[in-house]
């Protein structure tokens, strides 16, 4: 997945160029093998366990039972469609899901942004020492292939690219409703919004109509699925809940009532990924126009993924890599801090996030902070003499040509 054509020979000095490409390399390699490790060491304790809680539940279901009140220990928490399309894989289930669980890892594997999302992630398993990709896979867990699924297709190159997009989007929010903020991904690919407005509108539409009739088409199911939900994520305890992950609504949900609580989770995400966002785009002008774009590809997927309310361990690989992905973008950059600065930055974080007790939350909070800090300091850095050069236009330019 690393190349020569991975970094712009003539945008970068050899010595540089060699440097940071041999450092992200040896990351990699590194990361690869952590990854490795914690895959297997986890997977003695819990391999597919929610394979098997998918499994048996459509054996209750398909049996005459309560997919969502008869099974002991982890709850099913899928919506009544999804319980029936389950239901006619039949004790197939199992193995359907896991040549879908194959082919979506081999799609994002084959595209460009997204191969990097998967190389950074890695990265970030050592560089802010973490098992999350790790854990994610070996649970067995729908969530982290849907995620592959959806930025999978926002990758591909098709002259339908926006209505595969958007279908993919349509089915998985389905499935998981908040994956449908996939949508303001597209804002960031596609210039022709005008379009894209278009079949986000008709796309909403057609997913709140299927989403609300299961009220009224499956009264009993539906009844089950809100009753699962509420005893597995929240039940009966004070606070944000038992099982809603660390997204910022916990954080407000341990102060405040759990609608304030929500309320103030997306006003905090929403200003601060609009500002991050902002943030991107000024940088732009700055780099090459593939840097840019990436750069603004995982900023994006920050905010996505942020939105979640219930953001848990499916969901925190996408904010390391996004941010590990941030990070070595700008740190690949020409003229911006050392090359020796650089390589003690990220030998320092790594030995830090592994040798010092650093609490789930803060490897989830400190890494995209570290990339927005690094964001604003190369603007600003960056800034100051396009002003200048642009007051004296006598001087030779430094800058790239976008």
């Amino acid at each position: 997945m690393f190349n020569k054509s991975f970094y712009p020979l003539k945008l970068i000095p050899l010595k540089i160029k060699v440097d940071f490409f041999k450092l992200e390399k040896s990351l990699l390699v590194i990361g690869t093998i952590l990854v490795i490790f914690s895959f297997f060491k986890l997977w003695k304790i819990i391999s597919f366990w929610d394979l098997d809680v998918y499994q048996n539940a459509i054996n209750i279901f398909n049996s005459g039972g309560s997919a969502y009140s008869d099974l002991d220990g982890l709850k099913f928490v899928y919506a009544p469609y999804t319980l029936i399309l389950f239901s006619l894989l039949g004790s197939n289930l199992s193995l359907s899901l896991v040549l879908f669980y194959l082919s979506s890892s081999l799609s994002i594997l084959r595209q460009r942004l997204g191969s990097q999302l998967i190389i950074y992630s890695i990265i970030s398993s050592l560089l802010f020492y973490n098992d999350f990709i790790a854990k994610s896979i070996a649970t067995g867990n729908l969530t982290i292939f849907l995620h592959f699924s959806i930025i999978s297709s926002a990758c591909v190159r098709s002259k339908k690219h926006i209505e595969l997009f958007l279908l993919t989007v349509a089915i998985c929010s389905l499935i998981k409703p908040y994956l449908f903020a996939y949508v303001f991904l597209g804002f960031t690919l596609w210039p022709n919004k005008r379009r894209y407005i278009k079949g986000i509108v008709i796309t909403a539409i057609l997913v709140a109509f299927l989403s609300a009739s299961q009220l009224f088409l499956t009264p009993d199911l539906f009844a089950g699925f809100t009753e699962s939900l509420f005893a597995q994520a929240i039940g009966d305890l004070d606070g944000p809940g038992r099982d809603v992950g660390l997204a910022p609504y916990w954080i407000f949900g341990n102060f405040l009532d759990r609608q304030y609580a929500l309320g103030l989770h997306f006003i905090f995400v929403i200003f601060l990924g609009k500002s991050f966002v902002n943030l991107g785009k000024s940088i732009d002008k700055f780099i090459n126009k593939e840097d840019a774009k990436k750069l603004i590809f995982f900023i994006s997927l920050l905010f996505i993924t942020f939105l979640n309310p219930r953001m848990k361990v499916y969901d925190y690989w996408i904010v390391l890599g996004s941010s590990a992905g941030i990070i070595c973008t700008l740190f690949r950059q020409q003229k911006f801090l050392s090359m020796k600065f650089k390589f003690y930055s990220l030998i320092l974080t790594g030995l830090s996030f592994m040798f010092l007790y650093v609490p789930v939350i803060y490897k989830i909070y400190i890494p995209p902070f570290l990339s927005y800090f690094l964001c604003f300091y190369y603007y600003k850095n960056n800034r100051f003499s396009y002003d200048y050069l642009n007051n004296n236009p006598d001087m030779t330019t430094s800058y790239r040509e976008i």
